[in-house]
């Protein structure tokens, strides 16, 4: 995967991630077709698209977890293969925890994988964590886990987020909570998530991308998708560009 080293086009003001025509196949199966699009610098950009449109694996790609097949992803605010690790925070949709490790161990673990990390006691108190410290992470509830895994992804105060499907599974009040968490957490870092819920887009996400099929239909502010299908809400209007396939 080429990064801004060898990037052969200027990098563009205002976007720190480029994904620049990635295609990615899994023996016949075309993941993504030839994907382009810009990621936002400091926006929340959410991703939405049927089960197996290649969200997911668009993530992998540009978290480094999966090599594409063709095409580059290009990154701002300095980052390269060698520092990608240190300045990226993830949220995966699976999550494997140790039975026997609690949550205050794992803050710490995570901590010390990087040269520079936050102080987590603010993190603790933002995320509502301190009656859990003591807890094994694998006997929380699904929210309160999820919870875990925002301060783990934020405790290196990333310059990039990644998020799979972070919300999913939570009741209404864990998602309420998840999305006022991270909009407090998200100043000073550019966010990439992935979900099925337009409604959580349309409130909270700055820019949006359409995956189809493996192509890219749209990248660009939600309000652009809603006027393009002269729709009265997100959902309305994907459900329009579903119709017109």
């Amino acid at each position: 995967m080429r990064l801004a080293a060898t990037l052969r086009v200027p990098f563009c003001r205002g976007h720190f991630v480029i994904i620049e025509n990635i295609s990615k196949s899994y023996g016949d199966v075309t993941a993504l077709d030839s994907v382009s699009a810009e990621i936002r610098e400091g926006a929340i950009t959410g991703i939405v698209g049927r089960n197996g449109s290649g969200k997911t694996t668009l993530l992998e790609i540009i978290v480094g977890l999966t090599a594409a097949d063709t095409g580059a992803i290009v990154y701002g605010g300095g980052i390269t293969r060698a520092n990608l690790r240190e300045r990226l925070g993830v949220i995966l949709q699976e999550t494997a925890y140790y039975d026997q490790i609690k949550v205050h161990e794992i803050l710490q673990l995570f901590a010390s994988y990087y040269k520079k990390s936050v102080d987590v006691k603010p993190l603790i108190e933002r995320l509502d964590l301190q009656p859990y410290l003591n807890k094994y992470v694998s006997k929380l509830s699904g929210g309160t886990q999820q919870r875990v895994n925002l301060a783990l992804a934020f405790i290196n105060a990333p310059a990039l987020a990644v998020l799979d499907e972070p919300t999913t599974g939570l009741d209404p009040l864990s998602r309420e909570f998840f999305w006022t968490s991270l909009r407090s957490l998200a100043p000073g870092s550019t966010v990439l998530l992935s979900t099925h819920s337009m409604e959580e887009v349309e409130e909270y996400c700055d820019s949006l991308l359409v995956l189809n099929d493996g192509k890219l239909v749209f990248g660009g502010e939600v309000a652009g998708f809603v006027d393009r299908y002269d729709a009265r809400s997100l959902n309305d209007a994907y459900l329009r560009m579903a119709g017109d396939r």
